[in-house]
């Protein structure tokens, strides 16, 4: 029976004995229907209820599948952009380990090889996600795995610094050659790894590391036999002398790391007190000979040679006579004094030297 008002198939409801549309809810009686009518009604209903409800959930799997379809879309375009991300992660951390840290040539190729193992771990996740086969889930955890080891030891061969000479990832870094040529390059090597070695015309420098207590010793001892004995003040961790050329030698040992220097000899190149507005602050020192270091409108730096003790002392005292106000200190041959906006550093060095620091605060 269908409905008055929607033509829609109406329900029989035996408890109220009337016939009930399922959409408008109109009502209608069930008076003057046979037994064997309402039977093929309830039939017919039943037949109606099914078709409705294998409607229903055709529509519901369609649904269903559409939102699976859409949730595997959008996962294939997050995985794609996320593949991308990491490839270009991975280059950036090769190109950058390579380009900047130059010395560490096993950084440069442990970084290459995460980039393949990472690549392959995401060709393998890809794999395993269109096909569900376990083998490329076991090859992906391998790899990243790996390359997982890979990246801590990356990250430590760029923090360690050497501090060891055997069983640190910091020695796997490119050792520096020690210098053949140059000022200087008649010193020894020390043991350890040559982190920095400089050598020129003007000046040695060199950094070692891995480098122990007895080591220091040793190479203290090698660098007098090279003539590095003159004026030496010597202590647990600290060596310095001359040669018979005056060039300086400074040997400091810390923490495991050793920093060898050497200063070549003082150029006596100027036979009167400058004549600039700096230097006519202070009184001039008799002197013969003299080195300018440093000059400039606010600043002076220069030896004066060679003097004696008592000139020495008594340079301090005309200074002070000049209005510096200050201490000698005679245990270490050293006068700091200031007057107005400048500030003046003496020192007496090497039993001849006067050593000379001018410095204009204000200006």
């Amino acid at each position: 029976m269908n409905c008055r008002n929607c033509n829609a198939v109406m329900r029989v409801d035996q408890e109220r004995k009337v016939f009930v549309c399922p959409y408008c809810e109109s009502i209608e009686p069930l008076d003057g229907v046979s037994a064997a009518e309402l039977k093929g009604l309830l039939h017919d209903a039943i037949k109606d209820v099914r078709k409705e409800s294998m409607q229903e959930a055709r529509q519901a799997m369609q649904q269903q599948k559409a939102l699976a379809k859409n949730r595997t879309s959008g996962q294939k375009t997050a995985d794609a952009v996320i593949f991308v991300l990491q490839i270009w992660a991975c280059i950036f951390l090769s190109v950058f380990s390579v380009a900047m840290f130059t010395e560490y040539t096993l950084t440069g190729i442990v970084s290459f090889v995460q980039l393949i193992l990472l690549i392959v771990s995401m060709v393998m996740k890809h794999k395993w996600r269109m096909t569900g086969e376990r083998k490329y889930f076991k090859v992906k955890n391998v790899c990243q795995i790996i390359a997982g080891v890979l990246i801590i030891a990356w990250i430590a061969s760029l923090n360690v610094d050497g501090g060891s000479s055997s069983g640190s990832i910091g020695s796997i870094g490119k050792e520096e050659a020690w210098p053949t040529q140059g000022f200087g390059s008649d010193l020894p090597k020390p043991e350890g790894k040559i982190k920095y070695a400089f050598s020129d015309k003007t000046g040695f420098n060199a950094t070692i590391t891995g480098v122990s207590q007895t080591g220091f010793d040793d190479y203290v001892k090698a660098c007098k036999e090279k003539g590095y004995n003159v004026d030496e003040e010597v202590t647990s961790n600290k060596y310095e002398a001359y040669d018979a050329d005056d060039n300086k030698l400074t040997v400091d040992f810390y923490d495991g790391r050793l920093s060898v220097d050497i200063d070549k000899a003082i150029v006596w190149d100027v036979t009167r007190w400058p004549e600039s507005e700096i230097a006519k602050v202070v009184p001039a020192p008799k002197a013969e000979k003299y080195s300018i270091q440093r000059i400039s409108s606010n600043d002076l730096e220069i030896y004066a040679g060679e003097l004696t003790k008592d000139q020495f002392v008594e340079y301090v005292l005309a200074c002070q006579n000049a209005g510096y106000d200050g201490t000698y200190d005679s245990s270490r041959d050293y006068f700091y004094g200031r007057k107005d906006d400048i500030s003046l550093r003496l020192e007496f060095k090497r039993g001849k030297l006067l050593y000379v620091d001018v410095y204009l605060l204000t200006k």
